[in-house]
């Protein structure tokens, strides 16, 4: 019987020594680049909705809110309780929760470039890390789950094929343990990772005639189901059970529903021609990373089907492992087109592309991949390099008060001297018939508990009259004594089912059992009438 070691057993192929050191060279050039960047964005001011979104339901479960039950969250509770961990040891602010995203930046770059290095029999590739790192530096170090979901990905793939490797069926639990991880940090990259898996383990059976024990004997499958399943339920028991149905529902019911519609935005022209006559994928960050998403799993599959690199279709393995994360990153991507949502995919893509010129045997076709991939790669971010060209923005504060403006601190202060630390707020929009977001991360910065379960905004949804009825009897049942309307994204207007106006009650509501008391500029303060 054929295992594993079979599989993973690699070629000699032809090894490009001065290639190789000359990637290896720029890669440490493009790192210490990738350094300057990090230390001027890891104190940008707060970024607004999806960083008060990690921010203000974390400071929640810290005040012991459930989540789904006391308040609505669109994402599992994992990347709350890793933060909630962070602040007991780094102490509760901005930026430990910014030190948190700096190691998901890490873990994914350090990840690429391990596999990288598997790919074209080396240890580690430093081009592909350091690239991979330029892409994503251009957002902010802000810990979104996402981020840390896609470098538990490449840890996952490196830790398959140890244990492909390994003699020890035991050697499975682990992998199956960070499967489960995944699921409580991102369960639709889970599902999607899940499915993409299975989907290819059985084309490829199909393809070599294989038997299932060439791939996965029935000991080996048991240990990482197994541990999968059991860390799973212990994870997701105890949050089903005390979120209930609304954990169905936020998850899974109204993201369905109501809010991918009114998320959804166009793929960007790409390939067309600005006015130097570039196409507009080599000349900008947000056209060049779709195009990346695009041609991952083309490249993969490219890579995966040829006869240059591997003897046997199954020897492929680790290419067909990143293949697999590219279409499951891809619905990111596509779901909503802009670029953190498309830099969020990109690191697939840049593992297979810069593998490429280390899998010809031919000098000549070697060096001439690595220019084109090079300009591929480098050229859509000539301009976001520019700007972090001058160090006179390193980190300038780890205060949370200094990563704010001044109307934000007014705001903070105003509503600090208008309540105490146990009445609830609210924070909505001056218009509420469109709710594309708020800023909920005003929770976190007060220090004051949500007034009502939909804490956070979200497009077609929290402007529908079913859930302003919601809010409004959580405002009258909490005795909210101030509501904080902001003009932020008042009017944001895209394209999509986020654009329609809904109801006119909670606009209403506020009308008549509040006075306004407070304006600075873009934000208004309401108190409760007496």
């Amino acid at each position: 019987m054929k295992g594993f070691k079979y599989i993973m057993e690699s070629p000699n192929v032809y090894k490009n020594k001065y290639l190789w050191i000359l990637s290896q060279l720029t890669g440490v050039v493009i790192f210490f680049i990738v350094i300057i960047i990090w230390t001027q964005k890891i104190s940008v001011s707060l970024v607004m909705f999806d960083e008060g979104i990690l921010l203000s339901n974390t400071f929640f479960i810290n005040k012991g809110l459930v989540p789904y039950k006391d308040f609505y969250s669109n994402y599992p509770p994992g990347i709350y309780y890793i933060l909630k961990i962070i602040w007991e040891f780094a102490g509760v602010s901005i930026i430990s929760e910014r030190i948190l995203g700096l190691i998901f930046h890490l873990t994914i770059s350090l990840s690429l470039g391990r596999i990288t290095g598997i790919i074209v029999n080396r240890n580690f590739s430093i081009f592909s890390a350091s690239i991979c790192a330029l892409w994503i530096s251009y957002i902010a170090p802000v810990s979104y789950a996402y981020l840390g979901a896609v470098g538990l990905c490449l840890i996952i793939i490196m830790s398959v094929l140890n244990c492909m490797k390994s003699k020890s069926d035991w050697s499975w639990i682990f992998p199956g343990i960070l499967m489960a991880f995944l699921s409580f940090l991102r369960h639709d990259l889970f599902a999607y990772f899940s499915f993409f898996l299975i989907i290819t383990i059985i084309l490829v059976l199909v393809a070599t005639s294989a038997k299932l024990s060439v791939l996965l004997r029935k000991r080996e499958t048991g240990y990482f189901l197994s541990s999968m399943l059991v860390v799973i339920s212990i994870f997701w028991g105890p949050t089903l059970f005390r979120g209930g149905l609304n954990t169905f529902y936020d998850l899974l019911i109204y993201q369905i529903k109501y809010t991918m519609p009114a998320r959804v935005k166009p793929l960007p022209p790409f390939l067309k021609l600005n006015l130097q006559s570039v196409p507009l994928f080599l000349a900008y960050l947000f056209e060049g990373s779709v195009f990346l998403c695009i041609i991952g799993p083309i490249t993969g599959l490219g890579i995966y089907l040829s006869k240059r690199r591997y003897q046997n279709i199954l020897q492929s393995f680790p290419v067909l492992l990143v293949t697999i994360l590219s279409l499951s990153v891809f619905p990111q991507m596509y779901g909503r087109t802009d670029i953190y949502h498309s830099l969020f995919a990109v690191a697939p893509a840049i593992c297979l592309l810069t593998s490429i010129p280390f899998l010809f045997r031919s000098k000549y076709k070697a060096y001439i991949s690595f220019i084109i991939i090079f300009i591929l790669l480098i050229s859509p971010t000539i301009s976001h390099i520019n700007k972090y060209r001058s160090p006179n923005n390193f980190i300038k504060s780890i205060s949370d008060i200094k990563l704010l403006d001044e109307s934000r601190k007014n705001v903070i202060d105003e509503i600090n001297k208008r309540t105490d630390e146990n009445d609830s707020i609210f924070v909505g929009l001056k218009t509420n018939r469109l709710t594309f977001a708020n800023e909920i991360e005003f929770y976190y910065l007060t220090r004051r508990l949500t007034g009502t379960r939909y804490s956070q905004y979200d497009p077609n949804f929290t402007n529908r009259e079913e859930f302003q009825r919601n809010i409004i009897n959580d405002l009258r049942k909490n005795k909210t004594k101030l509501i904080l309307l902001s003009e932020n994204f008042d009017q944001v207007i895209e394209n999509n089912k986020s654009k329609i106006k809904q109801s006119k009650l909670l606009d209403e509501f506020i009308q008549k059992n509040y006075k306004s008391v407070k304006i600075i500029k873009p934000y208004e303060i309401w108190i409760k009438k007496i």
